[in-house]
């Protein structure tokens, strides 16, 4: 029985988590755009080329569209965290402010713990164990894919580009 109510709150939390997304006005995002330029600068001096016009524009977008992907995993994880422990999107979100660094559930049970004063039953934890894994899950391969495709874009190596994910907040 203990192993049926488990499994049945972890598929709780997953779905709670999947379904109500964070409002995204109320969480604090990350800008990978306004860091755009030094990691454009250093993809030159990694490549040891510069960057066509068509090559900027085309990182350019693939940072954009991780910029939103970041958000909406970090919206999410704020959402689903905020409906576990009973703390509102902007009080996880200042517990919480980076949308590109995983989260360690130890340090997430902690924070919620000493904001709300007392300690966590167990479903509270297992939802919020539930939502962080996911998101850190969903942090690396976003980060995983967008290493790739810019590699791809500039034919270097992933792992070069990936050196280089930490001027854009990684």
């Amino acid at each position: 029985m203990k192993k049926l109510s488990l499994v049945f709150l972890t598929l709780l939390s997953v779905t709670v988590f999947a379904a109500d997304p964070a409002p995204s006005a109320t969480a604090t995002a990350v800008n990978m755009v306004t860091q755009l330029p030094a990691f454009l600068t250093q993809l030159d001096k990694t490549r040891g080329k510069a960057l066509t016009v068509a090559e900027k524009t085309s990182v350019t977008d693939l940072v954009k569209k991780g910029n939103d992907t970041a958000n909406g995993i970090q919206n999410k994880f704020l959402g689903a965290t905020s409906k576990a422990s009973g703390l509102d999107v902007a009080t996880m979100s200042l517990l919480f402010p980076s949308a590109t660094k995983p989260v360690d559930t130890k340090e997430l049970t902690s924070k919620v713990e000493g904001k709300l004063g007392k300690k966590l039953g167990f479903m509270e934890k297992t939802a919020l164990t539930s939502a962080n894994t996911l998101r850190n899950n969903s942090l690396s391969g976003f980060k995983t894919t967008l290493t790739q495709n810019v590699g791809k874009q500039l034919s270097m190596d992933p792992t070069l580009v990936e050196s280089l994910l930490p001027l854009l907040g990684f």
